[in-house]
């Protein structure tokens, strides 16, 4: 025991030593030391959270739409006609849309509901490990869009992750003022 009592005696003037050399603070002060001590513990706790919800989608070609694109800006840029060009993001009237959206979260969704902005087209994406496919295309999508002028379209991603409902939006261009010249019908 007496030992103990001599560590703690020990301990006990090293820490009357120690508080001796530090400044004297007022109370205001020592009030905004507290705040700002505050302050850190809310940043440490929010990062321990855990990943941030957020939800991402992407619009594609199917593997033939995307290789007709691709041999249609090869034939203008053979033309020397190079603005005529078509991006990943231009498409033909009549396309089937394929779908991809990336979930990240505590509690991911099991599928994310994709809209067109406008119209009375959705589709349900399913998936796992917060990665979700699938397509849209309905017989009455040809020759709807496009045909006069180029005209955009915005898909709506939409799920509820970690009890937040996020929805993100994706445009695309549809132009159809040059119907695909190796096809013979619509895919």
């Amino acid at each position: 025991m007496k030992r103990k009592i001599l560590v703690t005696a020990a301990v006990l003037s090293a820490v009357l030593l120690f508080s001796a050399s530090l400044p004297v603070i007022s109370a205001e002060e020592a009030g905004t030391v507290l705040q700002k001590e505050e302050k850190l513990t809310e940043q440490v706790t929010a990062e321990e959270e855990g990943p941030a919800s957020s939800l991402t989608g992407e619009v594609s070609h199917t593997a033939q739409w995307e290789q007709n694109r691709i041999s249609a800006n090869l034939y203008f840029e053979e033309k020397g006609e190079r603005e005529q060009e078509r991006s990943r993001d231009t498409f033909w009237s009549g396309e089937k849309f394929v779908l991809t959206a990336q979930a990240e979260g505590e509690t991911l969704p099991s599928s994310v509901k994709v809209s067109l902005e406008g119209t009375d087209y959705s589709a349900e994406l399913t998936g796992r490990n917060g990665v979700y496919r699938g397509a849209l295309f309905d017989e009455n999508m040809l020759f709807q869009w496009g045909q006069r002028k180029a005209e955009s379209l915005s898909f709506v991603f939409s799920a509820v992750i970690d009890g937040k409902r996020l929805a993100v939006r994706k445009e695309i261009v549809i132009d159809d003022r040059q119907p695909y010249w190796l096809l013979h019908r619509k895919r």
